[in-house]
């Protein structure tokens, strides 16, 4: 009924009730709060509350909370009958031997596969959301032992309502290499294969944001630029790694754009060819909040100059992360001021 009422395809949204400085909640018709349906009420996830459209971190129609700033369809009729209470799910914060439902940690730790250091011969698909306090903060993940199996897969996403992982692992990586979310919320879908036996470790942690650390150029001939993890001051071109030869597997970059106080960003893409699935390109305003606001993401092959974007301030932000599979050319980006 409700997802009908949305006409949309998420599997969460909002449903108008918001967490208040004072820790109740209310309504944003002012209506009383006088019953609710929490699946879980964790504030780290956000002080907003979404409905679940969808069997996954809670049952079907159940209430989690959310950040307010998450892009998500909004309902805005209630019913008049009252839900009945429910009890909140508490956190879970040892590593689960199975995978019956999905698992929850928080701060920083280290988590398995099902039975390990055994291998796993099941095939559900195992979740589980890794949270990280300050909300300043995001979630840092390695692997310490990763054997995957043809046909087993982990999805990362940033924050658990997004329907796009930012990265998809197939492949057995080395300890060193790190992913991280752009929130405080991961969300890590493994998804066993049914070619062989999987077993792995993952280790987690918060991160400062990209925004606040120290940044890496990786600079190339005069005639391919090919940086990554790059702060550049417009006017500037930016492009994945290798352009425009094909990037790397596992690529992770982010590029912080900015001007002068005064004016704005005005950034344009030329031709993008990336795999359609897995490897996105994220652009991020700003708008002198904590949080960078979405404004887009997307992949696949577009025609140069289809993806125009201007900041609300001074600064822009894009990231491009791509899996271990169908490395392709890529893109390029102009970044110029504006008024």
């Amino acid at each position: 009924m409700i997802a009908k009422m949305m006409g949309t395809q998420a599997d969460y949204g909002m449903i108008g009730l918001a967490r208040q400085t004072n820790g109740l909640y209310t309504w944003t018709d002012q209506t009383a709060f006088d019953y609710n349906n929490f699946g879980i009420n964790n504030t780290a996830f956000g002080e907003c509350v979404s409905i679940s459209l969808v069997d996954e971190l809670v049952s079907k129609e159940q209430w989690i909370t959310v950040s307010c700033g998450q892009a998500l369809p909004f309902v805005c009729k209630r019913g008049t009958e009252s839900c009945a209470r429910t009890t909140v799910a508490s956190v879970v914060t040892l590593a689960p031997s199975t995978c019956d439902s999905p698992q929850f940690y928080d701060n920083n730790g280290s988590f398995y596969s099902p039975g390990y250091p055994t291998s796993y011969n099941g095939t559900k698909a195992c979740i589980y959301i890794l949270t990280v306090t300050p909300e300043q903060d995001v979630v840092q993940i390695s692997f310490a032992d990763i054997q995957l199996s043809a046909g087993s897969r982990m999805e990362l996403y940033n924050g658990f309502v997004d329907s796009v992982p930012f990265v998809v692992i197939t492949t057995n990586v080395p300890s060193t290499t790190f992913f991280t979310s752009t929130t405080n919320v991961m969300k890590m879908i493994y998804r066993a294969g049914n070619q062989g036996a999987d077993r792995w470790e993952a280790q987690f942690s918060p991160s400062v944001p990209a925004t606040t650390v120290s940044t890496v150029t990786i600079t190339g001939s005069p005639s391919n630029p090919s940086h990554c993890n790059e702060v550049a001051t417009a006017p500037a071109n930016i492009t994945s790694p290798g352009y425009p030869g094909n990037y790397p597997a596992l690529t992770s970059c982010r590029y912080q754009l900015s001007t002068t106080p005064e004016n704005r960003i005005l950034l344009t893409f030329g031709q993008i060819d990336t795999e359609q699935c897995c490897d996105i390109i994220t652009v991020y305003d700003y708008d002198e909040s904590p949080y960078n606001p979405l404004l887009d993401r997307f992949s696949g092959q577009i025609a140069a100059g289809v993806k125009v974007f201007t900041s609300t301030f001074n600064q822009m932000f894009v990231e491009f992360n791509a899996d271990s599979l169908d490395q392709r050319s890529g893109f390029t980006a102009t970044a110029i001021s504006t008024q």
